[in-house]
């Protein structure tokens, strides 16, 4: 008797220890860069170059893509196309390049430096290259685990102390607060939004970070030669909304006001008629 007493402890423990855990689950996948498939973010903002020494100024409006995407391993890799500091030091006639954007362990990293970032997804997809693999060589960006106001992340180690004091070569959680904003495409209440901040000597980018959304503005100032970039979200297009709304979609076909009398006759027509044979 004693023996299933314990027994039923020990099960009672796991249960809801995987409600934890679910529950903990549930909260990390929250946090997350939204990275399925053909998630789109369209941008409006300002970029500044320098042309021959002269310092231009331009008006832009643009889109921020995932071209695909591939979840491994709990983690996610995605081939995206527009984010904002891929138009750093813009030029005319240039393309602008793609990159590599990972939710790997609560964290959000960009792989910008790879020379081919399609054959480097195509690599990931295939299993020849794993997630783990490619976060080590990327750049953090988020840490979900950090995200509280004056909190400071992404420093080498041992340089905590010193982070903190100059806030230099780490990110810095600047302010939270509710998000109010109005974007289209996105009508998700009580949400946070996080402002974030990388300094170093020659530059610095900063952005607020909506969970489940994404960046809704972005800055990067080059302390040196005009190379800015200042944007803000506009619209949001999530491949998983558009799918719940158009299977969810539910067509009712009006009919006229006689239509329905002549209904309605028809049937007292039949019951009399019924009554009459009784």
């Amino acid at each position: 008797m004693k023996n299933k007493k314990v027994l039923l402890l020990v099960l009672l423990f796991v249960f809801f220890l995987g409600l934890a855990g679910i529950s903990y689950a549930a909260e990390a996948f929250a946090k997350n860069f939204p990275l399925a498939k053909g998630n789109a973010w369209k941008y409006e903002g300002v970029l500044k170059f320098a042309v021959e020494g002269e310092e231009k100024e331009k008006k832009m409006a643009w889109e921020m893509k995932v071209i695909d995407s591939v979840e491994k391993d709990g983690a996610t890799a995605a081939l995206v196309t527009g984010y904002p500091g891929m138009l750093t030091f813009y030029e005319d006639g240039k393309e602008t390049l793609g990159c590599l954007l990972i939710n790997n362990g609560g964290k959000l990293l960009i792989n910008a430096s790879e020379p081919d970032c399609k054959q480097t997804f195509a690599d990931v997809a295939s299993g020849a290259k794993k997630i783990d693999e490619l976060s080590k060589s990327s750049d953090l960006l988020i840490d979900n685990s950090q995200l509280k106001k004056g909190n400071v992340y992404g420093f080498e180690e041992g340089a905590a102390q010193e982070a903190k004091d100059s806030k230099l070569y780490c990110w810095s959680v600047n302010d939270e607060k509710k998000f109010d904003a109005a974007v289209k495409g996105f009508n998700a209440k009580e949400c946070m939004q996080y402002s974030l901040s990388y300094t170093s000597r020659p530059d610095t980018t900063s952005f607020d970070f909506v969970p489940g959304l994404g960046f809704v503005n972005f800055e990067y100032v080059h302390h040196g030669t005009p190379g800015d970039v200042s944007a803000k979200l506009v619209e949001f297009s999530s491949v998983a909304q558009t799918a719940a709304q158009t299977t969810g979609e539910v067509k009712v076909e009006s009919k006229p006001a006689t239509a329905d009398k002549e209904v309605k006759k028809e049937k007292a027509a039949n019951k009399n008629a019924e009554k009459k044979g009784k």
